[in-house]
């Protein structure tokens, strides 16, 4: 298991999300159906009919929708069978639909990536944050893993929460110079929820927090750094101090500068916001 780092960063752009961030300590999680990349969170689906788990599995499914005539129990084995005869890919069977319920805040582990920068931070015009990952939400962020096949998921032998991590935290081997992480906010099933209700201890408390894709509020210290881009503007500058200022955090700033000899983002401290 990929090791949590003391700090995950996100690059922006000036623009009101970031203000809404460093104003209001507010964070947007998103649906798979929102990412820029139409490969993502298409797992494919596979059952090992020789396994007495997948047996056992299917007649739960089948008790649970109170399908108890043995005809029709013998005959859904059988199409079953022949359906999963082969992977089948999730898309095409409905587990896209529960994926896009829950809610993702991509992160990276890289706060000098050149390509970053000018991708998702307005050609270096932007900033880069650095959250403290000791915090809520960011202390439960998953490692994505980059393969060249989709994720293969076995819902007979996988958990929910298994299959969700497989198919939301596998991507493309061309994205591996993100050193993603990623905060998964799920969508609390009704039984999840009433197990947690009432409950006053903090794990139970942080569960219930959780309700899918949307606006998040985090801790006022969550923002451990702001990062200014090379070129950053005066005005962009003080724009951004402004919004600190009045989301009362104090994070560590910091100035990137293109490096005089090589391919590099330097980064130099400033003081304390």
């Amino acid at each position: 298991m990929d090791k949590l780092p003391a700090i995950l960063y996100k690059y922006r752009s000036i623009k009101t999300t970031t203000e809404r961030l460093l104003t209001l300590g507010e964070i947007w999680c998103s649906r798979p159906s929102e990412f820029n990349d139409p490969f993502e969170c298409r797992p494919v689906l596979s059952f090992d009919h020789s396994d007495p788990k997948t047996k056992a599995w299917l007649d739960n499914q089948m008790a649970r929708r109170g399908l108890r005539n043995p005809g029709k129990r013998i005959g859904l084995r059988a199409q079953f069978k022949r359906r999963f005869s082969q992977p089948v890919a999730a898309k095409d069977i409905g587990i896209a639909k529960m994926l896009n319920e829950n809610g993702i805040y991509s992160l990276t582990a890289d706060s000098q990536s050149i390509l970053m920068w000018a991708h998702y931070a307005d050609a270096h015009r932007g900033v880069c944050i650095g959250f403290d990952t000791s915090k809520w939400p960011f202390f439960s962020a998953w490692a994505v893993r980059y393969s060249v096949d989709y994720p293969v998921i076995n819902r007979a032998t996988d958990s929910d929460l298994d299959s969700l991590k497989s198919s939301v935290l596998t991507k493309a081997k061309s994205w591996e110079y993100e050193q993603e992480w990623r905060v998964l906010i799920r969508t609390l099933n009704a039984r999840e929820r009433q197990y947690h209700e009432g409950k006053l201890d903090s794990a139970s408390q942080l569960i219930l927090k959780q309700r899918g894709p949307g606006a998040y509020l985090i801790p006022k210290d969550g923002v451990k750094s702001v990062i200014f881009g090379l070129r950053m503007g005066e005005n962009e500058k003080i724009k951004i101090r402004e919004w600190i200022k009045i989301g009362g955090c104090s994070p560590q700033l910091f100035q990137a500068r293109q490096h005089e000899s090589k391919f590099s983002v330097e980064i130099d401290p400033l003081g304390t916001a």
